[in-house]
């Protein structure tokens, strides 16, 4: 007997759950990136400890919004094709369902 590939009853949910968290990530991306103007206005323009604070900003900063622009991709695409593949499951589901009827 042929190996069965058991399909999770739950597969569609689990897959919007990944799209569920690229939404969480990119408000998290949103607020990250609303914090900037923020910190540079609270660094001052004083002392060598409020340049220190610039330029660290400068080069982190961007860093980050890109990790986190890349992880809500990530979770958006593979929430999205996981999908499209549940889908597809279900619907080989469906037509061996019928084809057993016809037999």
């Amino acid at each position: 007997m042929a190996d069965r590939i058991v399909i999770p009853e739950d597969l569609a949910q689990r897959f919007g759950m990944l799209r569920t968290a690229g939404r969480m990530v990119e408000s998290a991306r949103d607020r990250w990136n609303a914090l900037d103007p923020k910190l540079l206005t609270a660094a001052g323009n004083d002392d060598e400890t409020s340049e220190a604070i610039k330029k660290q900003a400068k080069d982190v900063n961007p860093a980050i919004s890109e990790l986190l622009d890349s992880l809500t991709q990530v979770l958006t695409v593979s929430g999205d094709h996981g999908q499209q593949v549940s889908n597809a499951f279900e619907h080989v589901e469906e037509d061996n369902a019928d084809q057993a009827k016809n037999m």
